[in-house]
């Protein structure tokens, strides 16, 4: 096992600096999670950032984000973004005191009122793809509804996107033990034009799986295509997932994949998207404390590959509790040694979250890592742009 060492040089800040720092209110926690997309149609992505109680939207620009908050709503919880009307502007998906609720994008923004509600459990999860090929985004959603390990309660829902946005009751019912959906994604693994939904079961058989159900011109098939095992020697694969991106180059979307090693450290897996599906998991050696965060983001050295940025807020360092996030161009190979590595000092909490957009408007993914205790708890978000 390799342990990664992150080496910050000032208390309460990212080592080193990021290009764009954006600083949470006291007690406002910013930087929960995060999620990027182009909510007025300006050809600037734009970021949203989850804190204690409420989400915040922050412009992109040619100079990238600006501080100036354009839109605040939603409450606590997993953030995404999505075209469900196909109409050019990205739409959000924030979750409320009573469930989930879609804001559609327009010239002006986000909207003031929600155009779609829908009521969950505790900690939904979510993601966005086409399932069924129709231009639309759909939503993806596990709902965990069994939180006392009783029964076969857990649900990962999926919703049609449509002209008027999503759908009022799901297409797509799958349901599972209290393993089932602790995370989901969404990817096109077989390259057939269908987005896949992938359900994590991180603690099913010897040391987690994936279940992986094809897309189709119908949506979501209800039977299980693929069952991804973990890898021998670690458990809890499919603690986080993130999808949506071609790591390598291939013509086939990719899923990295969370997992324990050694002591309960979190690593990351990639599992390849092919002609015949998923392939076996290829695990990085790089240990990442108790915590893993993932996003596969578009490309950012127009090598025409998708990178991936990791987060770890609870790395551990010289006995001292370091957060950070580090940009993975992986190749063809699962990379051992992230290209850019940034970390916070002390208890930042850096790596909470990391989310990619294009926020300059220039053409090539930057990244954002969220750092939520930060500034004495108020937290904060850094924007590092491409290249770098």
């Amino acid at each position: 096992m390799v342990t990664l060492a992150l080496h910050a040089t000032a208390a309460h800040a990212f080592a080193p600096a990021m290009d764009t720092t954006l600083t949470g209110n006291a007690g406002e926690r910013l930087g929960y999670n995060l999620a990027a997309g182009d909510f007025d149609g300006d050809g600037y992505d734009d970021l949203a950032a989850g804190a204690l109680s409420h989400v915040v939207v922050f412009e992109g620009s040619p100079t990238g984000l600006t501080s100036a908050r354009a839109w605040t709503g939603g409450d606590w919880g997993e953030l995404v973004a999505l075209d469900a009307n196909a109409d050019g502007y990205d739409d959000l998906v924030v979750p409320t005191s009573s469930g989930i609720a879609l804001y559609l994008g327009s010239p002006t923004g986000l909207s003031a009122s929600a155009a779609w509600t829908y009521p969950v459990g505790a900690y939904p999860l979510l993601a966005a793809g086409d399932v069924n090929g129709d231009g639309y985004d759909d939503l993806v959603l596990a709902d965990p509804q069994d939180m006392e390990y009783a029964g076969p309660l857990n649900l990962v829902l999926t919703f049609h996107g449509g002209a008027s946005g999503l759908g009022a009751s799901p297409a797509r019912t799958l349901s599972g033990d209290w393993t089932f959906g602790y995370d989901v994604g969404v990817s096109d693994l077989d390259g057939d034009g269908y987005s896949d939904v992938v359900v994590a079961n991180p603690f099913k058989g010897a040391g987690g799986n994936l279940w992986v159900y094809r897309g189709s011109a119908s949506g979501t098939l209800a039977a299980r295509s693929w069952t991804v095992n973990g890898p021998a020697n670690y458990t809890d694969f499919g603690w986080e997932l993130s999808g949506g991106g071609d790591l390598n180059g291939d013509g086939y979307e990719d899923v990295a994949v969370g997992l324990s090693g050694a002591g309960f450290d979190k690593h990351f897996a990639l599992v390849r998207g092919g002609a015949a599906g998923p392939a076996a998991p290829s695990v990085n050696p790089l240990a990442f404390g108790q915590w893993i965060a993932l996003a596969v983001i578009g490309d950012t050295a127009a090598d025409g590959r998708d990178e991936l940025v990791v987060g770890w807020q609870e790395a551990v360092y010289q006995n001292r509790e370091r957060g950070g996030a580090g940009l993975f161009r992986s190749g063809t190979s699962t990379p051992s040694v992230p290209d850019l590595v940034v970390g916070s000092a002390g208890g930042d909490k850096a790596g909470s979250a990391v989310a990619g957009g294009d926020f300059d408007g220039d053409g090539a993914m930057d990244w954002a890592v969220g750092a939520w205790h930060a500034a004495g708890g108020a937290g904060s978000v850094g924007v590092n742009h491409a290249p770098r």
